[in-house]
This record gives structure tokens, C-alpha cells and sequence, in this order.
């Protein structure tokens, strides 16, 4: 906290009351502690969002921003400790999302360590042996199929009902 008292004399030796004003220092821009969504989703749909901090002058809620691959998300709405920005259509694959947000000094915080992987494509098994309804003349038999998800993220190992009717 810094002090200033000031006053004015004129030439005819007129005294002004003192008067005071002060300043805070703050030099130390605000803090970001969390962004979502992270790791895989499965969604085009999301909420973006971001959470900050500043122990010092405090967040200028106004100046916070949410980026999504380095283009700037609208429709957002900020406070003091955070902003969010709901978001539709978002395309499959790896992005990162970004934040950069001030205090009322004027000192800035970005970060972009956000990522997320969107994955909402369904897996499918594209063919399969023996074929649908083929006719077996034994009780051993060795299933195999060909299994795709889009190319995004793969599929897990196949899982298959063990209850065969040997009849």
C-alpha cells in the first residue's frame, strides 16, 4: 500500500486542506487451476470451462476468454472464478482448449494445457465368420470378426456371448 498526501499554495500564499490517495501494488497476474473437459469424451457436445484465482487486486471477469484450438469461444459467461461456455457440434478427434484471463491490475494469465479427445462414433463389427445363421456340424467353433470404430480411438477386444446352442 502506498501513501500520498498532497496539497496546493497559490501565489497569495492560499493553503489547500490535505489531501490523501493511495495505491496498491499487485503485480502478480491470477492463477488458473482447473479446465474442462479433459481426457476422452464421448460427445460433440460440451461445456468448456475454466476456473482462476487472484489473491491481489482480483479477477476482471470481463477479460476472461476460453479458446478451443485457438479460436475463441462466444457465448460464455464469466465471474470471478470462472467462466463457461456451453458448446454444440464440436468435431471428433484431439483439440486443446486455452484460458486467458487478468486481474483489475492489469496482469495476465494464459494457459493452454487443456486436451481433450472427442470419440462419439459408435464401433461396428464390419464382418464376421462364420456368417450370420451358417449351419455348424460341430460344437467347436472359432469366431472371428473384423472390427472398426472410425479410425478415432480403436475398439476394445471383441466380447461374444459363450451361451452356443449345440443342439
Amino acid at each position: 500500500n502506498h501513501k500520498v498526501e498532497y496539497f496546493s499554495v497559490d501565489n497569495a500564499s492560499n493553503w489547500e486542506a490535505g489531501k490523501t490517495t493511495s495505491a496498491v501494488l499487485d503485480k502478480t497476474a491470477p492463477s488458473i487451476s482447473s479446465i474442462a473437459p479433459s481426457g476422452t469424451i464421448i460427445t460433440t457436445a460440451a461445456n468448456v470451462s475454466a476456473y482462476f484465482s487472484d489473491g491481489g487486486s482480483g479477477i476482471d471477469s470481463a477479460s476472461a476468454s476460453l479458446t478451443w484450438d485457438g479460436t475463441v469461444l462466444t457465448g460464455c459467461t464469466a465471474s470471478a472464478s470462472s467462466i463457461s461456455c456451453p458448446q454444440t457440434g464440436l468435431p471428433q478427434g484431439s483439440h486443446t482448449i486455452g484460458v486467458s484471463v487478468a486481474d483489475n491490475a492489469g496482469n495476465v494469465a494464459t494457459s493452454s494445457a487443456g486436451t481433450v479427445f472427442i470419440d462419439s462414433l459408435i464401433p461396428r463389427v464390419n464382418s464376421q465368420l462364420p456368417a450370420n445363421n451358417t449351419w455348424i456340424n460341430t460344437t467347436s467353433v472359432t469366431y472371428s470378426a473384423y472390427l472398426a470404430d472410425g479410425a478415432i480411438r480403436g475398439v476394445w477386444p471383441l466380447a461374444a456371448d459363450s451361451g452356443i446352442n449345440k443342439a
